[in-house]
């Protein structure tokens, strides 16, 4: 039920997927899959912006922090409070 951790953005050379393991509640999958959502973002714009220096390191403008994620997904999660 919390963030998305402990994956590095260099993993998407070395990886064709990502299995979630989903909670039977949809509502408590906010968070988990917000987060996923703004890592993989982050691999696609340091994809594009071609900061790979090999499979090994990545030099990336933009790095996923987990507290950060965290705290963005909350604030997105704010308004479905209000829909109930």
């Amino acid at each position: 039920m919390g963030p998305y951790t402990g994956r590095s953005l260099n993993i998407s050379n070395e990886i064709n997927g990502i299995l979630l393991n989903p909670n039977c509640e949809f509502e408590l999958n906010f968070i988990p899959l917000n987060t996923l959502g703004q890592w993989f973002k982050l691999i696609n714009i340091n994809e594009k912006d071609n900061n790979y220096n090999n499979k090994d390191f990545i030099k990336t403008s933009s790095i996923y922090e987990v507290n950060k994620a965290f705290e963005k997904s909350l604030i997105d999660w704010l308004p479905e409070f209000n829909k109930i």
